[in-house]
């Protein structure tokens, strides 16, 4: 059985250049997508679900990965700075989950030396 991912902000542009890359992997089984957005598509593997990482209901969706790749951030018009913190630095407490978030330089990192994830 393959591996499954939870990718946050599946739809901006960090994600935008890993989600070919996990598609691609044969040892990723599922790609577990989560924005705040409507899910664009073009992606088999990816389950999406739409949800705020600061949800409660986020912990539950996250546990269900075997890695997670934090990549949600607020933007530029996101002038809260506590909501800022929680969201781009996981202030909350890691999401509630089991498991340290990697973010997507160590998935650059690991899929440029050859590595697998």
């Amino acid at each position: 059985m393959g591996k499954t991912i939870a990718v946050t902000g599946v739809n901006g542009y960090a994600a935008s250049t890993l989600l070919p890359l996990l598609e691609a992997d044969t040892d990723i089984e599922k790609i577990i997508g989560i924005d705040v957005r409507p899910w664009r598509g073009g992606f088999s593997k990816v389950e999406f679900s739409r949800e705020d990482i600061r949800s409660p209901e986020i912990s539950e969706i996250l546990n269900q990965a075997d890695i997670v790749c934090h990549l949600a951030v607020a933007g530029e018009a996101m002038y809260d700075r506590q909501a800022s913190d929680d969201i781009n630095i996981c202030t909350q407490g890691n999401f509630g989950i089991k498991k340290e978030p990697r973010t997507a330089l160590e998935f650059f990192d690991l899929i440029g030396r050859g590595e697998r994830i």
